[in-house]
């Protein structure tokens, strides 16, 4: 009784927002999945994807405010399965898959840009740490250096680790994922100051290799959980890395949700939301909350629109994290265009925005 009064005073409001694109603008290749999310300012976007049976470089912009779509300029080089995130002042792509080969390049533009509509002003990661150490010592550009990356990998998970000393610089962790032969459980670390990819030695009990499974950050305890994702079959573990010491545990819960792969994890609060993805009943739609100070799942409760059950879809947070924003994919039977915003926080609307087209 105490864990479902707790889950019914946390209800999220959901709202669906179908496809419609700004005024003027080409409509974008639809429908796609398996894409890269990020949200820079009041904008989303989504880079690359699977559609039409290939994938592609498509970069498809969603503003937060008026709720349409805008087609951009699009990346080198089609992609789809790979991850993306804001690094400080960049954007961060890295690996994937390109209908042949799983990915090792990791691209970089930056976030202003972005959000001023100039999409197609990448450069490989050598090249923008060359950048960021010219300007460090005032003087002429290098010349790019080769550098270390993981291994190419696609159905990998990757977040953004901002610790809690002040000052101090965020970091981006990629784990697991397919190597196109293999499945992976290493976990790497990309500096967000100097743009360098390190291999994080560790130790303890790690998650065994698997793919399409969630990466989420708790600096507030230092920490870093995976959750989900599919190994020899789907699974519903939950594992925790202490950041300092390098040492994963199996953390054991309480009535967690069904094993599933391709679901998102985000901390919000004292609490670890995850859902959708796949498990052995095809796509769901079930969103669920840990809370971490009793490590108790709970089903969470969703107002205003129904949430459509989704897999490969893409996703990102927005608003400082009150927001979580998801796109494309599908369901078990059909391809899924429309927006599914979940407020993870009360989101102030922005004066004037419309409140967008819903069905």
């Amino acid at each position: 009784v105490s864990v479902l009064y707790w889950a019914m005073s946390e209800a999220r409001r959901c709202t669906r927002v179908d496809y419609a694109e700004a005024p003027g603008t080409a409509p974008l290749d639809q429908p796609t999945a398996n894409g890269a999310m990020v949200a820079v300012e009041k904008k989303a976007f989504v880079f690359g994807g699977f559609s039409n049976g290939g994938s592609h470089g498509q970069i498809a912009e969603y503003d937060l405010a008026t709720k349409q779509w805008t087609k951009r300029p699009g990346l080198p080089a089609a992609r789809s399965e790979g991850t993306a995130v804001v690094l400080g002042a960049h954007v961060v792509l890295f690996g994937g898959w390109n209908d042949h080969d799983a990915l090792a390049a990791t691209i970089v533009t930056k976030a202003s840009s972005l959000a001023e509509g100039k999409t197609d002003a990448w450069q490989p990661l050598a090249a923008a740490a060359a950048a960021l150490r010219s300007n460090d010592d005032d003087g002429a550009p290098e010349a790019p250096a080769t550098v270390l990356e993981p291994p190419p990998r696609r159905m990998h998970a990757m977040c953004v680790y901002q610790p809690t000393a002040e000052g101090a610089a965020p970091c981006a962790y990629v784990f697991g994922g397919f190597s196109g032969t293999s499945r992976l459980n290493d976990l790497w670390r990309l500096d967000g100051e100097t743009l360098t990819w390190t291999h994080v030695e560790c130790q303890g009990f790690p998650p065994s290799p698997r793919d399409s499974a969630a990466l989420a950050a708790n600096p507030e305890q230092g920490q870093l959980l995976v959750f989900g994702g599919y190994a020899t079959s789907r699974v519903n573990e939950l594992f925790t890395l202490d950041v300092e010491t390098g040492t994963w545990a199996r953390q054991p819960t309480s009535m967690p949700p069904a094993a599933r792969f391709g679901t998102f994890a985000v901390v919000s609060g004292d609490q670890l939301v995850a859902g959708m993805g796949q498990d052995a009943r095809g796509a769901s739609a079930g969103v669920f909350a840990l809370k971490l100070s009793t490590w108790k799942w709970a089903l969470l409760p969703v107002e205003g629109d129904e949430l459509e059950a989704r897999i490969n879809f893409a996703w990102c947070t927005s608003d400082g994290g009150k927001r979580l924003i998801i796109a494309g994919g599908s369901t078990d039977v059909r391809q899924c265009t429309a927006v599914q915003e979940i407020e993870l926080e009360k989101v102030e609307a922005a004066a004037g925005s419309p409140a967008g087209k819903k069905k």
